[in-house]
């Protein structure tokens, strides 16, 4: 078990480095490899899933190797890799599995967004009204233009 974990972490350090390097290819290998381990932590788990979310156009193909790896996390790692699992539906599109992972208090301002598309997309409007009211509180205080998009964004979708 040792050995594995060992290799577990080279792998998603390897899988990193590909990914700075801009190595596609062999980061969905290594992304791959991570989601078949039997002893897969959120630290490897968040780092497959986010390789696949860079590198991957066709997520489609990823989903049951996606969710056999989150259902083989520990019940303790698994709500740290809630945000994982909520970022990989909405970039499929699949309002219905993404709310079950939508963030109670949606801290930055792409997770506002996110919810905001998910609540808007399952038509329950009522819901995403404070998420409009916190886009626009934090929309004063941003200053980067990222977060000020995500916002303005979010604001315009509500």
């Amino acid at each position: 078990m040792w050995a594995m974990n060992i290799d577990l972490a080279l792998h998603r350090e390897e899988l990193e480095g590909c990914l700075h390097l801009g190595m596609e290819r062999e980061a969905l290998r290594l992304a791959a490899r991570i989601l078949r381990s039997e002893s897969i932590n959120a630290v490897a788990f968040d780092s497959a899933v986010n390789a696949l979310l860079i590198c991957e156009n066709r997520l489609a193909r990823w989903v049951d190797r996606v969710e056999s790896a989150f259902v083989v996390l520990s019940r303790r790692d698994q709500p740290k890799s809630a945000k994982a699992m909520f970022h990989f539906y909405v970039s499929l599109n699949r309002w219905t599995d993404a709310v079950r992972f939508l963030p109670r208090r949606p801290a930055t301002a792409e997770a506002l967004l996110f919810s905001m598309w998910t609540l808007l997309n399952l038509r329950r409007i009522e819901e995403a009204e404070p998420l409009y009211q916190a886009s626009i509180r934090k929309f004063k205080r941003a200053e980067d233009e990222f977060e000020q998009s995500c916002l303005l964004e979010a604001m315009g979708c509500y």
